[in-house]
């Protein structure tokens, strides 16, 4: 089970030279996208991960982070 924290989840790291991005709207406790995340080795210095718990717009894809843009696009 999960705690308020219900509504998507996502984790970005670099990986060498690539970044990789996982991103669910489910709870990360039934998602199997975060089981995978969690078996697979990450050898990283740098990553960011959230959960979110959502108080503005829908619980779908597009809200949850982290957020991906394209500098100047």
């Amino acid at each position: 089970d999960t705690d308020i924290h219900r509504d998507g989840w996502g984790i970005a790291f670099y990986e060498g030279r690539g970044l990789r991005s996982f991103h669910d709207p489910n709870p990360a406790s039934d998602s199997p996208i975060a089981r995978f995340v969690s078996e697979y080795p990450v050898l990283t210095l740098n990553m960011i991960a959230h959960i979110r718990y959502g108080t503005q717009g829908k619980t779908e894809l597009a809200n949850v982070h982290p957020f991906q843009r394209e500098l100047w696009g």
